[in-house]
């Protein structure tokens, strides 16, 4: 069986899995989303099947507040999924209060650990962001091990108001401008 986990990330980190993921000879699609690209297909995934393919398990995972993608185009990816209840939230608002000055102000990269890089030279994050990203990564671990079967609860592997399934999609950025 094929299954699709969506990952909203940046283009680099996409192409680097995506090698990543070919190297190692993963049986299963990985199916990258850059912003709403495939909104269109995204009701095919589980809601509404193309003929001959069997409905796939999805994961969403977002982040509040991303600059990049920006919210209300992860929410509009999600809608037309039909995916809400497999979404995960990461709460960056919530987590730069408790973790004041020690998490970038965009959360894009949250799912990469956090990683920058400039000039060539890759940047480590603090703890906070590590544990952060090793967290989202341990759902994504869960979810692909059990072959789309079981989401694990964020609240399990990192304590604290940080993950949450929303109970409504945001439409707002979730950020100031």
């Amino acid at each position: 069986m094929h299954y699709a986990v969506i990952f909203i990330l940046l283009l680099s980190f996409v192409l680097g899995l995506g090698l990543l993921a070919k190297k190692l000879s993963i049986p299963y699609p990985i199916l990258f989303v850059l912003g709403g690209v495939l909104i269109g297909f995204a009701p095919h995934l589980s809601r509404s099947p193309l003929r001959g393919v069997s409905a796939k398990p999805v994961l969403f995972q977002m982040a509040r507040g991303d600059q990049t993608i920006p919210n209300p185009t992860s929410t509009a990816l999600i809608r037309a999924a039909g995916a809400g209840s497999s979404t995960w939230m990461y709460r960056h608002d919530l987590a730069q209060v408790a973790f004041s000055g020690q998490l970038p102000q965009n959360p894009h990269l949250y799912l990469a650990l956090f990683l920058g890089q400039s000039g060539g030279t890759v940047a480590l994050p603090g703890l906070p962001a590590l544990l952060i990203g090793l967290a989202t990564q341990n759902q994504m671990a869960g979810f692909l091990t059990s072959d789309g079967k079981v989401i694990p609860d964020m609240k399990d592997i990192f304590p604290g108001p940080f993950f949450e399934i929303p109970g409504t999609l945001p439409n707002d950025l979730g950020y100031s401008q």
